[in-house]
């Protein structure tokens, strides 16, 4: 995945441990592992499921909002 490392840095900007699941295959991927996110194998037509575990209780959803936006604008470029 040529955007692995745009992925972890949004990963470690956060408080939240994010895990990306590409549903065809069947394979999940922390998003502060660019080794993982490269064997994800993702295509264009892929439905990808975003998990986000929260570390605190005061995380607001706009802020988990903002970033899945993050992550499906960097996997939105080419």
């Amino acid at each position: 995945m040529r955007n692995a490392y745009q992925l972890q840095f949004i990963a470690k900007k956060t408080n939240h441990r994010l895990i990306l699941t590409n549903t065809r295959n069947d394979r999940s991927a922390d998003l502060t592992d660019v080794i993982e996110l490269m064997l994800l194998g993702v295509r264009p037509n892929d439905q990808l499921e975003l998990n986000l575990h929260l570390e605190d209780d005061f995380e607001t959803q706009d802020s988990s909002q903002n970033i899945m936006n993050d992550i499906e604008q960097v996997l939105v470029t080419p």
